[in-house]
């Protein structure tokens, strides 16, 4: 269980770095310039009227299942940023605002699943060295994001977006595998 929690918590690091760093990446990229207060405005708009929703959704839910969803949003917010590629900057701007609602939920899963269920997977002397992992993976990853998306934009700036969403997709693929993988009495959240 202790491989599986590491693996989910790099996957979902790398997921929120990708999203981060392809942003930068399609700032930088456009010959026109873009406008970030829309998405800057419409972020924190879909943190909160994800989060509370979210909240109320997992509990009572099976963990790994919840989290596959948690990947299926991020799917749906990388299918959505695919877009931007093909369409005018405006379109981009909006489709990008838009992705962050689907991101929300996601990471509003992410936040209700993840920390609680490495928590109780811990042995309690070693929850904050889990804890502290879980820090290492997500700053590593956040570096290892930015690197791999300067690989890719080398060869494809399209595949800058299709990149996450594959690994979206396994995540959910995983998630679902994981889910035997759970003890019993943790398998729900509370």
């Amino acid at each position: 269980t202790t491989a599986g929690s590491r693996a989910r918590t790099m996957m979902s690091a790398f997921h929120w770095s990708l999203v981060v760093s392809a942003l930068a990446i399609k700032r930088e990229t456009q010959q026109r310039p873009v406008d970030g207060h829309h998405y800057l405005s419409a972020r924190p708009l879909s943190v909160v009227f994800t989060q509370i929703p979210t909240l109320r959704w997992v509990r009572g839910r099976r963990r790994m299942v919840s989290l596959a969803v948690m990947n299926l949003w991020f799917v749906a917010a990388f299918a959505l940023m695919n877009i931007t590629l093909y369409t005018p900057v405006a379109v981009a701007i909006v489709a990008i605002g838009v992705a962050q609602v689907p991101g929300g939920f996601g990471k509003a899963v992410l936040g209700a699943v993840r920390q609680p269920l490495t928590s109780d997977l811990a042995p309690a002397e070693l929850v904050g060295r889990y804890f502290g992992l879980a820090t290492m993976v997500f700053q590593g990853s956040m570096g290892l994001a930015n690197t791999l998306g300067g690989i890719v934009m080398q060869h494809s700036l399209k595949l800058v977006w299709l990149v996450p969403l594959i690994g979206s997709i396994a995540g959910v693929v995983g998630s679902l595998a994981l889910r035997r993988r759970i003890p019993p009495h943790l398998a729900i959240s509370a």
